[in-house]
C-alpha cells in the first residue's frame, strides 16, 4: 500500500469482509450492519470507532512517497522518477502521463494529498506564485482571495523589501484587499531573507505524516458526503464514553445505545426482521 494504488474495488472488498467479521465473528456470515462502514471509519471522538478506511490510508502512504521526493531530491529513487518523467520540471509541476509505470501513477495519486495541503513558508519569496499557490499561512484560506490587480506571474518577492527584510505596505495595498494586506503584513521576514520553503501546515512540525495524509485523504474523498454523528458532542460526549474505567465490551455496548443500534424488537422491525413488536418481559405492546 505504500508504492502502490490498490483498486477501488478491491478496498470496498477488504472492508467489506472486515465489516462481516466485526459484526458476526465471521467473515462468511452475515448479519444486521447496524452502523454505517463511514460511520464507523470516524474518529472514536466524533462518534465512531476509529476503524481506518482502506481507500484514504492507501492514499495517505502514497502521499508520504510523493514528500519524500520533495525533502528528498537527492535520493536515489528521486534522481531516477525524475530522469524518467520530469526532467525539466519540479517533482510539484509532474504529472502522469500516458505510457506511466504504475508506480509512478500510484505516486501522482499520493501527490494530490499532498497539492491539496502543502503550503510555503516565505523566505525570500523568489519560489512563491503570490496569485496561485497557498503561502499566506495567517489566514483560513492561504492562498490570497480578495486580489485585486496581481499579475499572472507575480512572485511574493515583488512585496518584500530586500534592503530592509520587511513588507512592502504600499505595494501590498495597490494589490490585494484590506484584510489580506493585514493577514500579509503578520507573515514574519528572516533578516537573512533565506530560500522559500514548503511545509506541511497540518502537522505542528510542519512535516507529512501518513496520520496527518490520512485525515486530508478522508476530508478528500468525504467532501461531498458530510454525516454527522446521530449524537451531539457538544459537551465532550463521546472522550466521557471511552475514557469511562469500565471494560471495553461494556463500552461498545453503550455507543451502540448512544447510536440507537441495540437488537431490540423495534429495532428488528425497522429492518424487516420479523419479530413482535411486544416488550419480552411485561408483553406489553412497544
Amino acid at each position: 500500500m505504500s508504492c502502490f494504488a490498490l483498486p477501488i474495488s478491491l478496498c470496498a472488498q477488504m472492508q467489506s469482509i472486515i465489516a462481516k467479521f466485526w459484526w458476526s465473528g465471521s467473515d462468511d456470515k452475515r448479519k444486521i450492519a447496524w452502523v454505517s462502514w463511514k460511520k464507523i471509519c470516524k474518529a472514536k471522538k466524533e462518534g465512531g470507532l476509529g476503524f481506518r478506511n482502506l481507500r484514504a490510508f492507501n492514499l495517505a502512504m502514497l502521499a508520504k512517497q510523493a514528500w519524500r521526493f520533495i525533502q528528498s531530491p537527492q535520493s536515489l529513487c528521486a534522481r531516477v522518477f525524475k530522469a524518467k518523467y520530469f526532467p525539466h520540471v519540479s517533482f510539484l509541476q509532474a504529472c502522469s502521463r500516458p505510457g506511466s509505470s504504475y508506480a509512478w501513477n500510484s505516486i501522482m495519486e499520493g501527490k494530490k494529498i499532498i497539492d491539496s495541503g502543502i503550503a510555503w513558508r516565505v523566505g525570500d519569496g523568489k519560489s512563491i506564485d503570490a496569485r496561485k499557490e497557498s503561502w499566506i499561512s495567517t489566514a483560513k484560506y492561504m492562498k490570497p482571495l480578495g486580489q485585486i490587480n496581481v499579475p499572472a506571474d507575480c512572485k511574493a518577492s515583488d512585496f518584500i523589501d530586500a534592503s530592509s527584510a520587511t513588507w512592502d505596505r504600499d505595494k501590498l495595498a495597490a494589490t490585494f484587499s484590506p484584510q489580506e494586506v493585514g493577514n500579509i503584513l503578520r507573515l514574519p521576514l528572516s533578516r537573512r531573507l533565506p530560500p522559500d520553503k514548503l511545509f506541511w501546515p497540518l502537522n505542528k512540525h510542519g512535516f507529512n505524516t501518513v496520520k496527518s495524509g490520512y485525515y486530508r485523504a478522508c476530508e478528500i474523498i468525504n467532501k461531498d458526503e458530510a454525516s454527522p454523528s446521530t449524537v451531539d458532542d457538544q459537551n465532550g460526549l463521546w472522550k466521557l464514553l471511552w475514557r469511562c474505567p469500565i471494560l471495553p465490551k461494556i463500552r461498545h455496548f453503550l455507543w451502540r445505545i448512544c447510536h440507537g443500534t441495540l437488537p431490540c424488537n423495534d429495532n428488528l422491525m425497522k429492518r424487516s426482521v420479523p419479530v413482535m413488536n411486544v416488550c419480552p418481559r411485561c408483553g406489553d405492546m412497544q
